[in-house]
């Protein structure tokens, strides 16, 4: 049923969280108050989970949280909810995701380091209950697509490396797009847990990112590689090494 969703709820934060979410999303909604008849278009209802029982109809979404509500709401009225669930990821020190369910994409945006996608994307999985779930992931950048693939393992039923070479129409620039694409390309399955190995040149390109990122301080190879295992956030290692460098000053003055 293609109909707004509707709101019912005197929770004031959740009530605005979830004006707000469908907002952006440029989703219709209506408020009901508690107690009264749903127009017959709703397609769904959201309530607090203590108000479930207080405004009857039949598709219903008790919200723990207000973004996996609307996740879960949308699906249900797309008639989505339960199917397959592909998420595609663009690894890099930005990476994109998207999740794409049963064609549909649901949810997409980026995360700042690829350790930040198992708690993003495992409260909305919860929230819709997949029939299987699916990782695609892009290729390119082996250390941070590593990275990302032992994030996700452990929610997923199966994980492809997409080349992304062989894709159309994504932007080198666009993360988000980068990994919508990828999530609707079929990739070569991967058996087993990888484990993160860096090179030198991956180090110095980490070196090289710090600088740009920057404007001007190089991390030493030793923060580079917590980097290149997520033990160190870029942000981090900068900020350490520019400690060591005023340190260093002020032990030769």
């Amino acid at each position: 049923m293609d109909g707004p969703i509707a709101i019912s709820t005197e929770d004031f934060a959740l009530y605005h969280d979830l004006i707000r979410i469908l907002r952006d999303r440029k989703e219709a909604f209506v408020s009901v108050p508690l107690g009264q008849p749903v127009p017959d278009n709703v397609s769904v209802l959201i309530c607090a989970p203590a108000e479930n029982a207080l405004t009857p109809f039949p598709r219903k979404v008790s919200a723990v949280d207000a973004w996996s509500a609307v996740i879960k709401a949308l699906c249900m009225r797309d008639g989505t909810d339960g199917g397959l669930l592909v998420i595609g990821v663009d690894p890099g020190m930005m990476s994109g995701y998207a999740l794409v369910l049963r064609g549909r994409t649901i949810d997409s945006g980026t995360v700042s380091k690829p350790e930040d996608l198992r708690p993003l994307l495992s409260s909305t999985m919860d929230s819709i209950s997949p029939s299987r779930t699916v990782l695609r992931i892009g290729h390119g950048d082996p250390v941070n697509r590593d990275r990302c693939t032992r994030s996700l393992y452990a929610l997923v039923d199966e994980v492809q490396v997409v080349d992304e070479s062989r894709t159309s129409g994504k932007s080198p620039t666009d993360h988000i797009d980068a990994a919508e694409t990828i999530a609707r390309c079929e990739g070569e399955g991967l058996a087993d847990v990888p484990v993160i190995r860096h090179s030198p040149g991956s180090l110095r390109e980490l070196q090289r990112v710090s600088r740009r990122i920057s404007g001007h301080v190089t991390i030493s190879t030793a923060l580079a590689e917590d980097v290149a295992h997520g033990r160190l956030s870029m942000e981090e290692a900068i900020k350490a090494q520019r400690l060591r460098a005023e340190a260093h000053r002020r032990g030769s003055s």
